[in-house]
C-alpha cells in the first residue's frame, strides 16, 4: 500500500481516519480541502485545482483523503487501495452538525468549520445521486485495486483493528 484515497460522504470520518492511517503506515497525507478552499472559503478554479491534486497524484506514496469528483477518476487511476466510507446519510448529517459546533479543527487554512442547508442537501440528496454512485462505478471499473467498502462505524473499527489504528 503506497497510494491510498479515501472517500465518503461528508461526516463520515474520512479525515480523522486517514490521518490515523497515514501516521500509523508512514505515509504522507493529502487533505484535498486544503488543496481546494482559499481562507474564507473560497474556491480555486477547477484547473488550478486539478493541477494541484495531479502534482500530489505523481508522488509515489501519499494518502488523499476527500471526494471532489472532478478528480476522483485520476485518483483511483493511480490508487492501489482505497477505503470508502459508505454510512447513512442522516449519521453523516448528525456528525457534521456535531463537528461544526464543537469546531476541533478547521477544514483549510481559513476555513472553520460550516453547516448550512445547501450542505445538509448535498448530503441526504445530491451525494447519493451523484458521488456515491461514481465510486460505486469504480468499483467496478477499477476491480484490481484493494478496496475496503466500510458501511457504518463497526466497518471502521474492523478497518482500525486490522491496521491496529
Amino acid at each position: 500500500m503506497k497510494r491510498v484515497m479515501f472517500i465518503g460522504c461528508p461526516g463520515a470520518g474520512k479525515t480523522t481516519l486517514s490521518e490515523k492511517f497515514a501516521k500509523k503506515v508512514g505515509l504522507p497525507i493529502v487533505h484535498l480541502d486544503h488543496l481546494f478552499w482559499k481562507p474564507g472559503w473560497v474556491q480555486r478554479d477547477k484547473p488550478e485545482f486539478e493541477e494541484l491534486v495531479r502534482a500530489e497524484l505523481a508522488k509515489d506514496e501519499w494518502v488523499i483523503d476527500g471526494n471532489y469528483g472532478s478528480t476522483m477518476e485520476m485518483r483511483a487511476a493511480r490508487a492501489d487501495t482505497i477505503v470508502f466510507l459508505d454510512f447513512n446519510r442522516l449519521f453523516c448529517v448528525y456528525r457534521v452538525i456535531k463537528r461544526t459546533l464543537e469546531q476541533k479543527y478547521v477544514q483549510a487554512d481559513g476555513c472553520p468549520q460550516k453547516v448550512d442547508w445547501e450542505f445538509i442537501n448535498f448530503i441526504l440528496f445530491d451525494y447519493p445521486k451523484r458521488s456515491r454512485r461514481v465510486t460505486l462505478e469504480l468499483m467496478e471499473k477499477y476491480p484490481d485495486i484493494t478496496w475496503y467498502h466500510l458501511k457504518g462505524p463497526s466497518g471502521v473499527k474492523r478497518f482500525m483493528k486490522e491496521f491496529e489504528l
